[in-house]
């Protein structure tokens, strides 16, 4: 019976779906936590809440050095420098810490960014390349703002089985 209420609410994101263009999509986090995921025809809606949107996260390869980088940004709506900013994978059953800026600082259009340290194929955490299909990885952001205010936003981002192939050719890491 308790799968019931979780298929029904399944149906009515779904239905409410085919109206609004939307779905909401339940994704597994760390901690045995769950968070919805509103998707669109065009992917998954950027985080967003009233001071901050994702503008950034991505996987920048380097062929050269067989490594890549994730890249983050977030956009700082009031033009409020955060004191202290997070993002965690937690997409496995422990978070794993990518960036701890606890100086940030704005660009000129409002925007934080930082990248992470490199990423190779002896990384241990990267198993999740030789997952069958897609691989959802959510991203949590973890805001301090200037008034001590504490802000989590979680971030999607689909893999398709073809990207991390491509990964795993850039790494040097078995097909």
């Amino acid at each position: 019976m308790k799968t019931l209420p979780g298929i029904g609410m399944l149906a009515i994101l779904v239905l409410a779906g085919c109206a609004t263009g939307e779905v909401g999509m339940v994704c597994p986090i760390s901690g045995g936590e769950t968070v919805t995921i509103i998707l669109t025809a065009q992917g998954p809606v950027p985080a967003e809440n009233d001071d901050f949107k994702v503008v950034a996260a991505m996987i920048t390869p380097n062929v050269e050095k067989k490594q890549f980088v994730y890249e983050f940004g977030l956009l700082a709506k009031k033009g409020k420098v955060p004191q202290h900013v997070t993002v965690e994978d937690v997409s496995e059953e422990k978070p794993e810490l990518l960036v701890d800026d606890a100086g940030p600082k704005l660009d000129d259009k409002q925007t934080w960014k930082q990248d992470t340290a490199p990423k190779t194929a002896a990384d241990p955490r990267l198993g999740w390349l030789y997952h069958e299909g897609n691989s959802p990885r959510v991203y949590r952001f973890t805001i301090v703002t200037d008034d001590g205010r504490r802000l989590v936003m979680h971030h999607l981002l689909m893999y398709p089985l073809f990207i991390k192939g491509s990964l795993r050719k850039i790494l040097g890491m078995a097909p």
